[in-house]
């Protein structure tokens, strides 16, 4: 890298008159510094990579004075040489402000008659480190920015498990209300859409109050608990359960007649009825109601009217089906 340096050192020095300033081909190189210094460190003409090393110092301002510039070596040192020899100095050369930025060149100090020139080009060695450092900070930024894209992954995940469990009943693992009211507004819209048909299905655990009563809460969980699986087993996939508070569910069925929601309602009944549950020597029975979907009706009017068939079924004896009219 020396040797590449000298070369270039040698070639503008040949390219120079001794008794002009710097040659108009110099004046607009960025890469090179090169600089006429007189005697007593005033500035005399710089290019433009001096310009650009330094900042501070104005392209019209030539009369500044350079020798506090100098840091490493001194101005003083680099001029102290007596002899008829034109080089002053080659080697590292540290410029700038010394309580502000600095910059490591290489370069030649070159006695030109009463005045001095500098010719110098950035510290490769330096670049090169800054370059390694750059590379690195690119590559610590690329992992931060994986690592935060892989966290936000995990955080839209972990919303959606969230926004999931929000959705569920805790006891029983079906659907919770919030759930029902969402599912039950789209189906209502998409039925009409397509013009299709759709039930509903209400049903009670009957005397649910005395299993509580004369076996504890726990046994009364365990009971819905149960109902709700199966309830899971007895439906169709595209069909949707929920609890709709304390003992009573709904199943909705998309594409279903009340015929044929009422023989689905009845072979829930009956698997009901043949459930066992330890230490619960009574048969768990429910009521169920069932309605269908008719012009006008709101989720609230084709809710209403399955909780009317199913209290109709509570009045004629409980365990038994019965449909909206």
């Amino acid at each position: 890298m020396l040797t590449m340096q000298s070369t270039k050192v040698n070639f503008l020095m040949s390219q120079l008159n001794t008794n002009s300033v710097l040659p108009e081909f110099l004046l607009d190189l960025h890469a090179v510094v090169a600089v006429y210094i007189s005697n007593e460190g005033d500035l005399i003409e710089a290019n433009a990579g001096f310009y650009n090393l330094i900042p501070i110092i104005s392209e019209y301002d030539n009369t500044l004075n350079l020798r506090e510039f100098f840091i490493q070596p001194t101005f003083s040192v680099l001029t102290s040489q007596t002899s008829n020899e034109k080089i002053s100095y080659k080697g590292m050369l540290t410029l700038g402000n010394r309580v502000a930025k600095t910059y490591t060149l290489n370069g030649t100090f070159y006695r030109k008659g009463c005045n001095w020139l500098m010719i110098a080009e950035h510290n490769v060695d330096e670049l090169e480190q800054l370059r390694l450092l750059l590379s690195n900070l690119n590559r610590d930024l690329a992992q931060k920015q994986r690592d935060l894209s892989r966290a936000n992954r995990q955080l839209i995940l972990k919303n959606k498990q969230i926004e999931q469990l929000s959705l569920i009943d805790p006891l029983t693992g079906i659907g919770n209300r919030r759930q029902l009211e969402k599912t039950l507004h789209a189906e209502i819209e998409r039925t009409r859409r397509e013009h299709g048909e759709c039930s509903l299905i209400m049903c009670d655990i009957d005397n649910f109050k005395l299993i509580n009563d004369n076996f504890g809460h726990d046994m009364g969980d365990k009971v819905l608990e149960k109902f709700g699986e199966l309830i899971s087993q007895h439906i169709r996939p595209s069909d949707f359960s929920a609890r709709y508070g304390g003992e009573e569910f709904i199943i909705l069925m998309p594409g279903v007649s009340t015929a044929k929601a009422m023989l689905s309602a009845e072979r829930l009944r009956l698997a009901l009825s043949k459930l066992q549950i330890d230490m619960l020597p009574n048969k768990i029975t429910a009521s169920f109601g069932v309605s269908e979907l008719i012009a006008g009706d709101s989720p609230e009017t084709f809710i209403k009217r399955a909780d009317s068939a199913m209290y109709k079924a509570k009045k004629t004896g409980k365990n038994r089906v019965e449909s909206a009219h």
